[in-house]
């Protein structure tokens, strides 16, 4: 969903973005408003997360977790992403983050917007997203849970 992210920021020329990672499209011609900073250490990551009013997760494929999504939502941030496939599970609407339909480019760049827009907003759904995280995705929280469904698994004779 890179593209699909770059076309927004074409939209959006007041609005700084920064993108991490390394792939096909590493440094493309993109608006003067996009920053490549190819791979991260954990320590980048993390401070870019902390830096960060949100974070795009625009993918057009059907994820299976959204690794990405829970990592940024644990140090606080929003997290803006497709209504695709699990991201859907991991960011609430208007609690925890924003979704967007996938390859939308007009409805993507106004998540984006409102969000950037609306700093009081971004940190109040940043705020429930790492609650929410810690809550439901924490170590401490979520393995007592996963005992608990082996547990019942392994009582269910058909199984």
């Amino acid at each position: 969903g890179v593209a699909w992210l770059l076309a927004a920021a074409n939209q959006l020329p007041d609005i700084p973005f920064r993108i991490a990672g390394n792939g096909p499209l590493w440094r493309t011609a993109s608006p003067a408003n996009v920053a490549w900073l190819g791979h991260l250490s954990p320590t980048q990551l993390a401070a870019e997360y902390a830096a960060a009013r949100a974070v795009v997760v625009p993918s057009l494929w059907y994820e299976l977790f959204g690794m990405i999504a829970l990592e940024a939502m644990s140090y606080g941030c929003p997290v803006i992403a497709s209504r695709s496939g699990a991201l859907p599970e991991l960011v609430i609407p208007d609690q925890t983050g924003l979704l967007v339909s996938p390859g939308q480019v007009d409805e993507l760049a106004a998540a984006i917007a409102r969000l950037w827009r609306n700093p009081d907003l971004a940190a109040r759904l940043g705020q429930t997203a790492q609650a929410h995280i810690r809550a439901h995705h924490d170590p401490a929280s979520y393995l007592p849970r996963l005992v608990q469904l082996f547990a019942q698994v392994r009582q269910q004779p058909d199984l």
